[in-house]
């Protein structure tokens, strides 16, 4: 990679950027589908519960691979500690959409599927959030 590139890292250097991000939120999706889904199936858990909880346990690895992956830089605007404070705030806001949406869709359906009719609106919202705020490149670089 050469000094100052906003591709992504590695194997997927030659993809464009929204697939890569896309495919790292099949395994942080499938990690928060698996866990919604066990908790809602198999425990018990209330629709809105479960949500919150298995959306906040995807997030620390879609942070990780985001950052190492999909926006990889030579440097970035802010440090990790700054970034993963505004991909914090960013990812309240998606469970915030993704809850309302599952709230409300389960009206008309069951909450797996409320939970998977959810998926595309908080896809769209993460990956505009996450390329302009979090990790964008450093002003030399852009």
């Amino acid at each position: 990679m050469t000094s100052g590139s906003s591709e992504p890292a590695g194997a997927f250097s030659k993809l464009p950027r929204l697939f890569v991000f896309a495919c790292i939120g099949v395994v942080n999706t499938a990690a928060d589908f698996a866990i919604y889904t066990a908790l809602v199936r198999l425990a018990g858990w209330p629709p809105v519960a479960a949500n919150i909880c298995s959306y906040f346990a995807a997030v620390g690895i879609s942070f990780v691979l985001n950052r190492n992956i999909t926006f990889r830089q030579n440097s970035f605007r802010h440090g990790a500690g700054h970034q993963l404070a505004r991909f914090a705030a960013i990812n309240l806001a998606a469970v915030a959409i993704s809850t309302a949406l599952i709230h409300f869709l389960i009206r008309f359906t069951d909450p797996v599927t409320a939970k998977l009719l959810s998926i595309p609106a908080t896809l769209a919202w993460g990956f505009v959030c996450s390329r302009r705020f979090v990790f964008s490149p450093s002003h030399r670089d852009s």
